[in-house]
């Protein structure tokens, strides 16, 4: 792998809706041809190196939306997870979940953890998708999750959480921060996404709507980022 290529992408894959209204089709219409960009990004980013992939794709703001939507996009899912297992399997991909994921309901969700449990022994890129997600409740849960673990330890609860404990709490403690934070779709805000892993990612913001966001885009965006001094703050 090139040592100017993201190691992290992760992805806030905008656009969908307003996709589907631009081209007169129902608003699943859009979110299924979302879902053929996933399919081609994903295994574009497998291919050329790139460790760690982060898709946005339900958040918990997402929840407030109309009920037909929220159902048809947990239908989509399952339709996903097991149509693209090939793509998953053939391209040594690892499928993990981030977000409150117990919350998805069936058949959704047994889906999505089969093809999680089915690629945990492939060694290629990890492609994590951020479902009933929240970067507030993630932070959230993590300080409850050390508090809980204190308190099981009888470690005291009022010593001070550092850095390494809080990772420790995280949804996937395993997840390295994120280098390239792509967001097609117009907007220009992070719409509390991986809070704690972006403190020092390149943002790269793109008009295309995630549907239409191609190959040539993403590698647009990649090249974007090879151009940039990361002082990572300093």
């Amino acid at each position: 792998m090139s040592s100017n290529l993201p190691n992290h992408i992760a992805i806030i894959m905008d656009g969908n809706r307003r996709w589907a209204r631009r081209n007169k089709f129902k608003i699943l219409r859009g979110h299924e041809a979302g879902a053929d960009s996933v399919r081609n990004i994903t295994t574009e980013c497998a291919k050329i190196g790139v460790g760690e992939l982060t898709l946005y794709a339900f958040s918990t703001e997402n929840r407030d939306r109309d009920r037909e939507e929220i159902g048809g996009l947990w239908r989509l899912l399952e339709r996903f997870c097991r149509k693209e297992r090939p793509t998953i399997m053939d391209n040594n991909i690892r499928l993990r979940a981030i977000g409150h994921v117990d919350d998805i309901p069936d058949p959704a969700r047994k889906a999505l953890f089969d093809l999680i449990s089915d690629s945990s022994a492939n060694t290629g890129m990890v492609m994590r998708l951020a479902l009933n997600y929240g970067g507030h409740a993630e932070i959230l849960d993590a300080i409850n999750t050390v508090l809980a673990g204190r308190k099981s330890r009888g470690v005291p609860l009022d010593s001070p959480v550092d850095k390494d404990e809080l990772r420790s709490g995280i949804y996937d403690p395993e997840m390295t921060e994120v280098d390239l934070l792509i967001r097609p779709g117009c907007e220009r805000r992070v719409s509390n996404f991986l809070l704690w892993h972006i403190a020092y990612a390149e943002f790269y913001f793109s008009d295309v709507l995630w549907p239409d966001f191609s190959l040539e885009h993403l590698h647009e965006a990649i090249n974007d980022y090879r151009q940039r001094d990361r002082r990572k703050g300093r």
